[in-house]
């Protein structure tokens, strides 16, 4: 079983407050827990116009952060934030991200 697959199979109610510890935002937690959050396929067609193309490579390289479908356009300033912070603060982090095979 791969981590994204144990992730499912965890009680969407720990789920939910896992997510809240590390700092997502509360309505993204809710909806994936309840299964409201948007396809992965839809993701990237989705965030062409919001996310830079490195913001873009590095969100679809990280499968963690799952957004909801109808806060999706609040829930990606989060996103943009992390990403900002990682590019500052570990620059090393960040290059590794972008040279790093997308998942989906």
């Amino acid at each position: 079983m791969n981590l994204i697959d144990t992730l499912w199979s965890i009680d969407s109610s720990r789920l939910h407050f896992r997510g809240m510890l590390y700092g997502y935002p509360e309505t993204a937690t809710r909806a994936f827990g309840s299964g409201e959050s948007i396809e992965w396929d839809t993701v990237p067609e989705l965030l062409q116009n919001t996310l830079t193309p490195e913001e873009l490579h590095i969100y679809r390289v990280n499968p963690f952060f799952r957004l909801s479908k109808q806060h999706w356009h609040k829930e990606v300033h989060v996103l943009k934030h992390w990403i900002s912070v990682v590019k500052e603060k570990a620059p090393r982090v960040y290059r590794h991200l972008l040279l790093t095979q997308p998942q989906f």
